[in-house]
């Protein structure tokens, strides 16, 4: 038989799914044909697709040779080069396919996922860009175009490529899925759920769809409707144990009571406790999506968290091995510092100076160990930042080998617990001395976590028993904190409540905490300040989900009773204006329990606004009131309820009084912003790290 005649019998047996027949054909061909490009191309998509790429590849190799004009072969080869690992002959291949028809999309997309893989991500956008520029409804180079930017931090672009690839093909749930994390991270969590619900519609089995959808909605506080969502994905799942631990230790946002508190306290107990004999099981793959860590909402409820997150961290320390660490060098400590994607905005302002200052003294060699995005943040935020960065993978396991591989002598984590990334990260011990500090203001509970830099200022006597970590005191406040750029203060009373919408004689308490920290016990401070004051106006910042603030309302409503008329809700600020408003309150009222931190006290003292604080019995209570007698004004700091509405109440209604409070705060702010002690301190403490371990 001729060529022209055995070929076609391969081409049809290959047509209607007759691979055998096919293969056997196409092998026949090339007997008595060796040069038969057709039947190389034939015989190496069988292989291809009986899953030996190794055998196809000499046949895709010689019919890319033989028909070297046809992009679609080089384009091929590239694929299979790309799937056996060889980028360096994948991108040669791609390129020769983008060269011979640049306005064919595919040849683009190839080269994109080809030049990604290599982690060369500007060329890579640029070849994405190429075939969305020659087919606008290529789906899968939106999409990936899309994934590129959401890395990159670029997320609004990324937004619009999925929406893009979705428009394209309404089938690709992944883009739905992306888009929805996508919003997710800009906090558009109402949309989110959409995006999730749209793509459930389509994979109504996924269990993991099922969690993401519950994630979104737990968000915007919605405790009951996540719940009720987890119990579907505990029915989906192939191990359900997970989804229940995660339905069992949901926390509402706000807590409606002092006794739900006492309520879920003993319930989180319980469940712990159960945890123990059947402990969720932890899947390596996706520790990065988070639900198993710790409720955040722990830290507001005013209670001894030690044991509660050392239960936790119980469950997960079998199940995690800690790597086996590399030899160290000598010489300068090399200390990374931990900022997991989100967080890199309030570590700068927190944080940011005090680090560049060390790495500045180049006593210490500091990396900033981030995400790819947070990179970008980073270096935006703090251009002169004469360190190092070490950019991380997305799943926990490999990014803990990467922190492994930099051989750092510590590992400071600004934060442990506010997301999965930085909560599973020190399980895996990639350094030899790990150190959390006040990002996160409460202990790890982990074990392997060795320290917990605080300061002497912030910790009451007994705080050695909060942490399950050695805890480390700073003299000093362990932030070199840059004076936030407050506007001049109204000069009148006339003039502040002007900013709120009432009259000249209606002062205004403003608590600009978050409002998921308004624990109960603030009720009664705001109902005895509203009695005392009986034109006094309380005034909060509004959640951004209405779901939370209608929760704190509902419940001012039971405990005000007619005052709560007199409570008022003002919507989120940018930043220039939040400061405005800071500056025209007349008091800022600290939260019980979880009070402000470094960022909020700062703007109340650079605006010269008085501040009453009640300090709780653990760090996260306390930052007001060591500002306040770092700055002298004890008669602020009190240790009642009475004595605080006292306090307020005295600044809102003697302007005297007020006036001379405002400025021994901004003078004690003089003191206070960027002082380098706190830089000096913790170099030090990093410094005798390494000398004890190699001591």
């Amino acid at each position: 038989m001729t060529a022209d005649e055995l070929f076609p019998a391969a081409a049809a047996a290959h047509a209607r799914g007759d691979r055998p027949a096919a293969r056997e054909l196409a092998e026949r061909v090339l007997e008595l044909f060796p040069d038969h490009a057709d039947g190389h191309a034939l015989l190496g998509l069988v292989l291809v697709q009986a899953g030996d790429k190794e055998a196809a590849l000499g046949h895709w190799r010689r019919t890319a040779e033989r028909r070297p004009g046809v992009a679609a072969h080089h384009s091929n080869l590239g694929e299979l080069l790309r799937q056996l690992g060889r980028p360096a002959e994948a991108e040669v291949a791609h390129r020769a396919a983008a060269a011979l028809a640049p306005r064919w999309a595919e040849a683009h997309f190839g080269l994109g996922n080809v030049l990604k893989d290599q982690g060369r991500i500007g060329e890579a956008l640029a070849a994405y860009d190429a075939a969305v520029a020659a087919d606008p409804r290529h789906a899968r180079a939106q999409y990936n175009r899309a994934n590129l930017l959401r890395e990159q931090g670029r997320v609004a672009e990324a937004e619009r490529g999925y929406r893009a690839a979705l428009a394209a093909d309404p089938t690709l749930t992944d883009a739905a899925v992306n888009l929805a994390a996508a919003l997710g991270e800009l906090h558009r969590w109402a949309e989110a759920e959409d995006c999730y619900r749209r793509a459930r519609n389509v994979r109504p089995d996924g269990a993991d769809l099922h969690a993401a959808l519950a994630g979104a909605v737990l968000a915007q506080g919605r405790t009951a409707d996540a719940a009720r969502l987890l119990a579907d994905a505990e029915r989906l799942a192939p191990d359900p144990r997970a989804a229940r631990f995660r339905r069992e230790t949901v926390l509402p946002p706000i807590a409606a009571s002092a006794a739900t508190i006492a309520e879920e306290h003993e319930r989180l107990i319980a469940v712990l406790d159960a945890a123990r004999a059947d402990p969720p099981r932890l899947d390596p793959a996706k520790l990065h999506h988070g639900g198993l860590e710790p409720p955040m909402a722990l830290a507001y409820r005013g209670i001894d968290v030690r044991p509660l997150l050392e239960a936790y961290a119980a469950l997960y320390a079998l199940q995690i091995e800690p790597l086996e660490l590399l030899p160290r060098t000598d010489g300068k400590p090399r200390v990374g510092v931990v900022v997991t994607h989100g967080h890199e905005g309030v570590y700068d302002r927190c944080l940011g100076r005090l680090v560049e200052r060390i790495a500045s003294r180049a006593k210490v060699h500091v990396t900033l160990v981030c995400s790819v995005a947070g990179a970008n943040v980073l270096r935006h935020l703090r251009p002169a930042f004469p360190g190092d960065y070490l950019t991380l993978p997305t799943r926990v396991a490999e990014a803990a080998r990467a922190v492994r591989d930099a051989r750092f002598d510590v590992l400071h984590f600004w934060e442990v617990g506010t997301d999965a990334t930085n909560y599973f990260l020190p399980f895996f011990r990639p350094a030899p001395v790990q150190s959390a500090t006040w990002g996160w203001p409460v202990t790890t509970g982990n074990p392997r976590v060795d320290h917990y830099v605080s300061s002497e200022l912030l910790e009451p006597p007994e705080a050695d028993a909060h942490y399950a970590e050695r805890l480390v005191q700073l003299a000093s406040l362990p932030t070199c904190y840059e004076r936030p750029p407050a506007p001049p203060a109204p000069a009148t009373p006339a003039l502040r409540r002007k900013a709120f919408g009432v009259d000249a004689g209606t002062p205004v308490y403003l608590c600009v905490q978050n409002v998921r920290k308004a624990h109960p016990d603030l009720d009664t401070l705001l109902a005895l300040i509203l009695d005392r004051d009986r034109r006094g106006r309380g005034v909060f910042v509004a959640d951004e989900q209405p779901a939370v603030t209608n929760a704190l309302l509902a419940r001012l409503r039971g405990t005000l009773g007619p005052d709560v008329a007199r409570v008022g809700v003002v919507c989120r600020q940018d930043r220039a204006n939040y400061l405005r408003l800071v500056a025209a309150a007349d008091v800022v009222l600290d939260t019980p329990h979880y009070g402000g931190g470094a960022n909020t006290v700062a703007d109340a003292v650079a605006c010269g606004t008085p501040l009453v604080t009640r300090p709780g019995p653990f760090h996260r209570g306390r930052w007001a009131a060591a500002v306040l007698r770092l700055a002298g004004l004890n008669e602020l700091v009190t240790d009642t309820a009475e004595g605080y509405a006292a306090a307020a109440v005295r600044i809102a209604t003697d302007e005297p009084f007020r006036r001379d409070v405002a400025a021994r705060l901004l003078a004690g702010g003089h003191d206070w912003f960027d002082d380098p002690q706190p830089a000096e301190e913790l170099e030090a403490f990093w410094l005798r790290c390494k000398a004890r371990r190699h001591a």
